[in-house]
């Protein structure tokens, strides 16, 4: 054989054959569901560790807002990180792939959440430094609280969506295989 009709050979062959299938797996959605909720004690353990500043100085107000948006940063991180697995993983129940949907839903409004929790916990921080009174650092802290419930509504929506789309996933009966 020549070495055109090998090469052609190998491209059909290969064109015939497509590229490999990803991992289409209904086991590794609940695995990845396992590892995401314990993920997300891990995130509310940290969150919790985080202690209020003893004083009400500017400056330990600006270094507590400073460790929070750090926190976030890194539940943005996390949640991205497993938007992606789940974005990876393929379902082959059209039920698992719905609760799929809805945990990266879920995710993505979480980690819209944490990034703008950040955004706004820097800025926060930022202007409690530059207040000169403490009714300045008041007012500050108080805008804070204001706009963080919006923030916080779209965190909530998102936690309450990945909760059912993991709910779907790990009720969600395993598939049957084709008969013979």
């Amino acid at each position: 054989m020549s070495r055109s009709s090998v090469l052609v050979l190998l491209a059909v062959t290969g064109a015939a054959l497509g590229p490999p299938a990803a991992s289409a797996s209904d086991v590794g959605l609940r695995t990845l569901v396992t590892q995401e909720a314990k993920a997300e004690k891990e995130i509310k353990a940290a969150g919790k560790a985080l202690k209020d500043p003893r004083s009400g100085s500017a400056k330990a107000l600006a270094r507590y807002f400073r460790r929070a948006a750090n926190h976030f940063d890194d539940c943005k991180d996390t949640y991205d990180r497993y938007r992606s697995a789940f974005a990876r993983e393929g379902s082959e129940t059209p039920e698992v792939e719905r609760g799929r949907h809805l945990v990266q839903l879920g995710l993505r409004d979480e980690s819209a959440a944490s990034a703008d929790a950040a955004r706004l916990l820097r800025r926060t921080g930022s202007q409690v430094r530059r207040a000169s009174t403490d009714a300045g650092i008041d007012r500050t802290v108080s805008r804070f609280e204001k706009r963080f419930s919006s923030i916080d509504a779209r965190g909530t929506r998102g936690e309450k969506r990945v909760k059912q789309g993991a709910r779907i996933i790990r009720n969600a009966p395993a598939p049957t295989p084709p008969a013979a």
